[in-house]
């Protein structure tokens, strides 16, 4: 099974991102990116798992692969 991998650490009242992709390298790869540049950043493999991190949380910016397999 895949594993998303975690980044630096960043404080907790850096600007959050939620990324949302099917394609766990592109989650990886943007998640090391944006915590390298002080974002606080949460991932979501698929749609669905991000509709219940939304109900969940606020995030100041949603970055999202518009064509996945389960929306």
């Amino acid at each position: 099974m895949n594993q998303i991998t975690t980044g630096p650490r960043v404080p907790a009242d850096s600007p959050s991102v939620l990324l949302v992709d099917d394609e766990i390298r592109i989650l990886n790869s943007l998640k090391y990116l944006l915590e390298k540049q002080g974002y606080v950043v949460d991932t979501a493999q698929g749609g669905l798992s991000a509709k219940a991190k939304l109900s969940l949380k606020k995030y100041d910016v949603v970055l999202l692969d518009l064509i996945m397999r389960d929306i």
